[in-house]
C-alpha cells in the first residue's frame, strides 16, 4: 500500500510496461453517500474502512485495481476501487473509471466511456495471444517497436522461443522508497526541487 508519492495507489496489482502519471489515484475509496452524513467521522468506522460507492458497505481494504501490462493512465486520472483495466489500454487524462476497461481501449470522459481502441480487433486478438510484455526490452527493440504487427508476427513465427521470459522489477513499499530516496539525491545534486513522499 502506497500512500502519497504524489501518485496515490491504495490498492493494486500493476503488470508490466506500464505509464502512470504522478497525479493519478488507483483504489481511492468512497465516502457513504447513502449515510446520515458522507463525512466518516459520524460513522463507526476506523480509518482504515472504506465504503464502496456501488453498495453502501464498508469494508476493512480498498478493492484492489487490476492494471494489465503495457496500459497508460494519464494525468488526474482516477480508477476506482475494484477496477481491471485490460492489457494495452490507455486511460486519457483527467478520466474517472469506475467499470472494466476492455484491452487496447482509448477510455476518456467522466465516468469514462470508450472513445476508440488502438488497434484492429484482429490485431489486438494477435498481441493478447502473443504476451509480447514477457520480454525484456533488450529483446523487443532489435523487432521494430514501432510497428506491432512486425513483432507479432516475430513472436508467431517462434524467433523468440527460446528467449527467456523477463523478470522486470517488482516494487514494494520497501524498493519504492528506495528509489524515491536515490532519485531525491539525484534531484539535490541537479540542484532541483526534492519530490514529496
Amino acid at each position: 500500500r502506497v500512500k502519497r508519492w504524489p501518485l496515490q495507489i491504495m490498492t493494486a496489482r500493476i503488470g508490466r510496461y506500464c505509464s502512470i502519471a504522478a497525479s493519478a489515484m488507483l483504489a481511492p475509496g468512497c465516502h457513504p453517500a447513502d449515510w446520515l452524513s458522507s463525512s466518516f467521522f459520524l460513522g463507526d468506522l476506523k480509518l482504515n474502512e472504506v465504503a464502496d460507492c456501488t453498495t453502501g458497505v464498508t469494508s476493512r481494504t480498498h478493492r484492489t485495481v487490476q492494471i494489465g501490462n503495457d496500459v497508460w493512465v494519464g494525468a488526474n486520472a482516477v480508477v476506482m476501487d475494484g477496477v481491471t483495466i485490460g492489457d494495452g489500454a490507455i486511460v486519457a487524462a483527467g478520466a474517472v473509471v469506475t467499470k472494466d476497461v476492455s484491452p487496447y481501449a482509448i477510455v476518456g470522459g467522466v465516468p469514462a466511456k470508450v472513445i476508440k481502441y488502438r488497434f484492429s480487433e484482429s490485431l489486438i486478438e494477435r498481441l493478447l495471444k502473443a504476451r509480447w510484455w514477457r520480454y525484456s526490452p533488450e529483446v523487443l527493440r532489435p523487432l521494430g517497436v514501432s510497428n506491432p504487427e512486425l513483432v507479432v508476427s516475430a513472436i508467431e513465427k517462434g524467433k523468440l522461443e527460446n528467449v527467456p521470459e523477463y523478470q522486470g522489477v517488482i516494487v514494494t513499499d520497501k524498493t519504492l522508497k528506495q528509489m524515491c530516496s536515490s532519485l531525491n539525491a539525484f534531484c539535490v545534486n541537479l540542484n532541483l526541487k526534492k519530490l514529496q513522499f
